[in-house]
């Protein structure tokens, strides 16, 4: 099997297989370059002669032969894609696409973040997730850059461990308080670039490294090679980790998770006033005793390869130990652990809801207050106190406004003092003890009998009558006549004091109210009337305005003559989603008394494809269309399709045609009939058959060929 064979096995077989186009653009390619070697070097193609300068050769040729920038752009993609599969299969030592390393460029940057940088932006990794890999890789690398400077002539990777890396995780977790997602994503970060720095060829340029910049970018690519073989893990789970739920939950509330906090808050404050500092270098004392700072250091054991170690994350049982797999646990801890984390569903529904830990918490505080209580009262004897009444407040009194219209027997208005007797009841005609209340107060009416007056101004009305009685009546007496009958119905309000405004406002029924800041009310004949010159505006702003009735009837004042207007905004439209139709006789066109009139200029503009712009069905006897001028019918179109034209019928066509076999031209009532005045020739008829003339045939002409009377 051949080389070529064997990449298109490989891509029909990977994960992420391409397109079929693309698998054979791929070998195209290849192909092409193998050839393009070939000819020049006159060997047969080896992957190992391959060098970036052979590469850089085969550029310059495609850009000399013209080629299209996406053309070289593909035919580099497609190679990088094969000399890859060669180097994963270990057929090559290094890929020749790989830039080398630049002694210059790697002292500016040696631990190579730009790199990663371009890396990540290749792989089509957003901004922000690049932004976070690179802070979280300089905070680690400034981490160990403090925790290793006591070493002399210490290269930083040289001192990266699994201990190492353990006691990071452990100063973010404790000492700055990371939540285990921030953590893990720290730790992600870190593998990322790890793992991208074993899997890279680096190749050294043949400069002399006789400095000692030069010897520590050597040393720095020394180490490069040796974590080559860090590998991606998955998330680590310690499922033998469990929380241990204390017996004495009530205590830990009351007593012990308080005097934690409150020993945290104490050493948190402590550390704040010292600088706040979360890495801090090894004291000096350290830094002049070798032995003590080898002691100090025996937790990181320097090694040069951590091929067998791994970056692990938060265990889940820290943070989330619901979603811990019990598959692998024996039956004795599976068993423990369901019941230590597993309840029943309603057990979860009903502590979803917020108001039970609030529930929770009033029935710990009930009985704590019950507990205090009963100790309280068995220790100590309640002290004595002397009762206080005070006086109960002051209710004001109620007062009623009452109007009406006062006539005779012979249905005249009364306009002279009158003395009237109020009366209220409990009870809708019984007397007696159902009088709860009476004050005789002496009108004065208009000219039209009407008055208005406040009923408890001479008599306060208790307002315990109303607290009292769910229903009251008010009586009314003239005179000294019998009470009026029925008696009317005092709404009972709470607390309504002299309620003659509402937040302030009077209603609109009142007189010299105005039409600004007033409550829309209805006057006594059920209408709602808006005076003056007022132009008021009822508006749903962001929402579908419904005025329904049974019967909806949009009128202008009687008498105004003004109009009715539907104005739609912008591009919106009538919608009309029922027919047209004139119940009435008020039309100007006498001759269509109860037809829908349209007193303007009237325009379609359609827009459909399948049915007709407009369309008239007539479902009786009478015509279809009728036009005219000033009264005088013009054009009719009957119910049987027959047009009638008062004026001339002008046809700009070329045909005048007719489905029937028989076609009558001005049949009736035409004496004198002249057809085609300016035709030089006129052809009458087919080529067989006769043509008749009834009347005599004169002709100006002198020659008449072949006709037949």
């Amino acid at each position: 099997m051949t080389l070529l064979e064997k990449f298109k096995y490989y891509l029909n077989t990977d994960r992420n297989k391409p397109s079929e186009v693309t698998i054979k653009n791929y070998l195209s390619d290849v192909r092409k370059f193998i050839t393009w070697f070939e000819n020049q070097s006159h060997a047969n193609f080896h992957p190992t002669k391959i060098t970036s300068e052979t590469i850089n050769v085969y550029k310059a040729y495609l850009i000399k032969n013209e080629a299209p920038a996406n053309s070289i752009e593909r035919y580099l993609s497609s190679l990088r894609k094969f000399f890859n599969y060669l180097k994963q299969e270990n057929l090559i030592n290094n890929i020749p696409f790989n830039r080398e390393i630049n002694i210059k460029y790697l002292s500016k940057d040696p631990l190579m973040l730009d790199q990663f940088k371009i890396y990540l932006l290749s792989n089509n990794i957003s901004k922000t997730t690049i932004k976070n890999y690179l802070m979280d890789i300089r905070h680690f690398l400034s981490w160990l850059d403090k925790v290793l400077c006591p070493i002399q002539n210490q290269n930083i990777l040289n001192g990266i461990n699994i201990s190492l890396i353990d006691e990071y995780k452990y100063r973010l977790l404790k000492e700055t308080h990371l939540s285990p997602v921030s953590l893990n994503r720290k730790l992600s970060s870190l593998r990322k670039y790890l793992n991208w720095i074993g899997k890279k060829d680096i190749d050294i340029n043949n400069i002399s490294l006789t400095n000692n910049t030069g010897r520590d970018i050597k040393k720095t690519i020394n180490i490069f090679k040796e974590i080559r073989s860090k590998n991606n893990e998955k998330l680590h789970e310690n499922s033998n980790k469990t929380i241990t739920p204390s017996p004495f939950k009530l205590i830990d509330i009351i007593i012990a998770i308080p005097l934690v906090k409150t020993l945290e808050a104490v050493t948190h404050h402590l550390w704040k006033i010292k600088g706040a500092n979360v890495f801090t270098p090894a004291p000096q004392e350290y830094q002049k005793s070798p032995a003590k700072l080898a002691k100090l250091l025996t937790i990181f054991s320097i090694s040069k390869n951590i091929k067998n170690h791994h970056i692990h994350n938060t265990p889940k049982s820290i943070y989330a130990p619901l979603e811990i797999s019990t598959r692998s646990l024996p039956k004795h801890k599976r068993i423990y652990f369901h019941l230590l984390h597993t309840r029943p569903k309603w057990y979860n529904i009903y502590h979803s809801y917020p108001i039970v830990h609030y529930f929770h918490t009033a029935i710990l505080l009930i009985l704590t207050t019950i507990i205090g209580s009963t100790l309280f009262n068995n220790f100590y004897e309640s002290s004595k106190q002397n009762t206080v009444f005070a006086n109960p407040p002051w209710i004001q009194p109620k007062i009623l406004t009452f109007q009406g219209k006062l006539k005779d027997s012979y249905n005249n208005p009364i306009i002279t003092d009158t003395p009237l007797r109020f009366a209220i009841y409990n009870n809708l005609s019984a007397s007696g003890a159902a009088l709860l209340w009476q004050e005789v107060q002496t009108i004065n009416p208009d000219t039209n009998g009407s008055f208005k007056t406040q009923i408890g101004q001479k008599n306060p009305i208790s307002s315990s009558i109303f607290f009292d009685n769910p229903a009251l009546y008010l009586g009314i007496t003239v005179k000294n006549d019998n009470e009026l009958q029925p008696r009317q119905e005092i709404t009972t309000v709470s607390y309504s004091n002299n309620s003659q405004q509402l937040q302030g406002l009077i209603p609109i029924t009142k007189n010299n109210a105005g039409t600004k800041n007033v409550i829309l009310a209805l006057d006594s004949a059920g209408n709602l009337t808006i005076g003056e010159k007022a132009a008021p505006t009822f508006e749903a702003s962001d929402g579908q305005f419904t005025i329904s009735g049974k019967t909806l009837l949009l009128t202008s004042v009687i008498g105004s003559d003004s109009n009715v207007i539907i104005a739609p905004d912008g591009n919106g439209i009538i919608d009309l989603q029922k027919p047209l139709q004139n119940t009435t006789n008020n039309n100007n066109i006498e001759s269509a008394q109860g037809a829908v009139e349209i007193d303007d200029l009237l325009a379609i503009l359609a827009t459909s494809s399948g049915q007709s712009a407009l369309t008239i069905n007539q479902n009786s006897t009478g015509p279809l269309i009728s036009a005219s001028t000033s009264g005088i019918a013009m054009f009719t179109l009957e119910n049987n399709g027959t047009g009638i034209f008062t004026g001339n019928l002008f046809i700009n066509g070329n045909s005048l045609t007719s489905a029937n076999t028989s076609f009558n031209l001005l049949n009736t009532d035409t004496i004198n009939l002249n057809i085609g005045n300016t035709a030089t020739a006129i052809s009458l008829g087919a080529g067989v058959g006769n043509t008749t003339i009834n009347n005599t045939l004169i002709t100006s002409s002198a020659y008449i060929d072949n006709l037949y009377t």
